[in-house]
């Protein structure tokens, strides 16, 4: 499988203060990838990098062997990133803000076809008993319905997710994690997340991380077998766990 991400020996300070120290890892194509780590583990902190919002101090981020720092616009033309807490001009409709958002990334479009691609991700996202409501009346699952339309509106190859689920009812879940599954056919995601379930229940690889380093990196079952668990919720909390007393963390 070719490795669409590659991080190398990954620095980034906040203020002086590191937070994520020497992180390596590769992402392959085609398929569904989780950074997993408590509130403040780093799991923001690489999906900016790699969308190229904010650059490595140390170390190097590279997508599709393209290196984020040198060539940020094509890295940004390849990634979507639909973040926790999407933020919309709240006075648009949905149909409005699909049409403005489909002219940015495909200005090359005539207006009928713009009209058309709008339906499209209308029915596509099951959006179409909100199109004619204003962003600021939607709830918190349409909302994330319209950031995945929104991320579509341009050509990415790489979706990546910040805490996709949090706020979502299990509903609007289930929905999620189906759109992830689908995502991942013919793109590749990268998705944060606390949610040792969803892990195991779409992920092809984990990547746990735990105060800025990662301390493994595997298929959810190869995680479990090399910490002798048997679920991935206890590896995690194995490879986690902090011993006051010796000042290291348990292995």
């Amino acid at each position: 499988m070719f490795s669409l991400i590659q991080l190398k020996s990954f620095t980034k300070y906040y203020n002086k203060v590191p937070a994520v120290i020497d992180v390596s890892f590769c992402v392959p194509d085609n398929c569904v990838t989780a950074l997993v780590g408590l509130n403040g583990a780093g799991k923001t902190t690489i999906l900016k990098a790699i969308s190229a919002i904010h650059y490595a101090d140390k170390g190097s981020v590279l997508v599709n062997g393209i290196d984020v720092v040198e060539f940020s616009e094509k890295v940004k033309d390849q990634c979507s990133f639909v973040t926790e807490q999407p933020r919309f001009y709240p006075t648009y409709t949905v149909c409005e803000l699909l049409e403005i958002e489909i002219e940015l990334k495909n200005s090359f479009l005539s207006k009928k076809e713009k009209h058309i691609r709008v339906r499209e991700l209308v029915s596509q996202f099951s959006l179409q008993e909100v199109c004619s409501k204003k962003v600021k009346e939607l709830s918190k699952g349409y909302r994330q319905r319209l950031s995945f339309a929104c991320a579509f509106c341009g050509h990415p190859s790489v979706f990546l997710l910040d805490e996709p689920m949090t706020g979502l009812d299990p509903r609007q879940i289930i929905e999620t994690r189906n759109l992830i599954k689908n995502l991942s056919k013919n793109k590749t995601v990268l998705f944060s997340t606390h949610n040792m379930h969803e892990v195991e229940e779409i992920c092809t690889q984990a990547v746990i991380l735990h105060q800025g380093t990662v301390v493994a990196t595997g298929t959810p079952a190869e995680i479990c077998l090399s910490t002798a668990t048997k679920t991935f919720e206890d590896a995690f909390m194995k490879l986690t766990q902090y011993d006051e007393s010796t000042g290291q963390h348990n292995e």
